[in-house]
């Protein structure tokens, strides 16, 4: 593991530390982040990473946006134009609510929850098949950043728990993951669905998950909590303001921070420095992949051998 670790730093970020800014990796308070990151031990760390637009690519070359896993089942032309319609109202009534800093916390969450529940209700109605997932996340509007199966894969060979918490479908998230050949062992906490034997869903599992509740302590009603209970040190990965309360709740005694700013750039990048201990941008109009967060872990990985040695 010590030359795969050397490999990935070499190959990613060679000449470069961490809490080094570089073209596209934008790092507010470089000596803080550097403390934190001397106390990051493979066996005392786990991974909390969203998934839409955080592991998915918010944009594609092509220019094209990337969908959500939620857009995903909604623009599926197979369940009929009055669901579209319908969903696409759902989102012009709630969509400006989530994004209005003006709106109190209390109505906000009552917009999304009101959001969720009416977006998931047209689902039962128009009778989504557990097997739809499996042709949709074929679709070319849907795929994972770039080097997002090695920063699995290097996860997984370090014995680090990755945890991916959503607000979106967990279903399309574990289709698309085969369909991807995402390698490694994970957790996917997310909203759920329940099938009838014929495969077509009932019902959604509780809890429902919104944007405004993916705090990590609801990561303690899952049955891998016992996996970090005693890892102290949290590598987060988000694309909005709201993903950082995924590292709250659990007795973390640190965490490091890492967003992609997908658009707004110039509008949202002071909240995102102070928020973030890493901002992720694009950089001469290519999208950034998953190099940054990979190189940490190989970093992570190399301290943590050179302890041991």
């Amino acid at each position: 593991m010590a030359k795969a670790a050397g490999r990935v730093v070499g190959r990613f970020r060679e000449g470069l530390l961490p809490w080094d800014t570089s073209p596209g990796v934008l790092i507010p308070r470089p000596e803080e982040l550097r403390e934190k990151l001397s106390h990051f031990e493979s066996s005392k760390m786990h991974i909390v990473a969203d998934f839409d637009y955080t592991l998915t690519r918010a944009w594609h070359p092509s220019g094209e946006r990337g969908v959500s896993s939620h857009l995903l089942v909604q623009r599926n032309p197979a369940f009929g134009e009055h669901f579209r319609e319908r969903s696409n109202a759902l989102f012009n009534k709630f969509h400006p609510i989530e994004i209005d800093d003006s709106v109190s916390h209390e109505e906000k969450t009552a917009a999304m929850v009101e959001w969720w529940e009416g977006a998931h209700d047209l689902m039962i109605e128009a009778k989504v098949c557990r097997h739809d997932f499996e042709d949709m996340v074929k679709s070319p509007t849907m795929g994972l950043r770039e080097h997002t199966a090695d920063f699995f894969t290097l996860a997984t060979e370090q014995n680090i728990p990755l945890h991916v918490f959503s607000a979106g479908l967990g279903d399309v998230i574990e289709a698309g993951f085969r369909e991807w050949g995402v390698p490694g062992s994970y957790s996917i906490l997310s909203n759920m669905m329940e099938f009838g034997d014929d495969g077509i869903v009932t019902r959604f599992q509780e809890p429902l998950i919104h944007t405004l509740v993916k705090c990590g302590s609801m990561l303690k009603s899952t049955r891998e909590y016992a996996t970090i209970a005693n890892r102290k040190s949290i590598l987060l990965l988000g694309d909005q303001p709201g993903d950082c309360r995924m590292g709250e709740g659990i007795d973390a005694e640190r965490v490091v921070r890492v967003a992609f700013l997908n658009d707004r750039v110039e509008e949202r990048k002071d909240l995102f420095l102070e928020m973030f201990d890493v901002v992720l941008v694009a950089q001469d109009g290519v999208q950034p992949g998953m190099e940054y967060p990979l190189s940490l872990l190989a970093h992570i990985a190399a301290h943590s051998l050179r302890d041991e040695s």
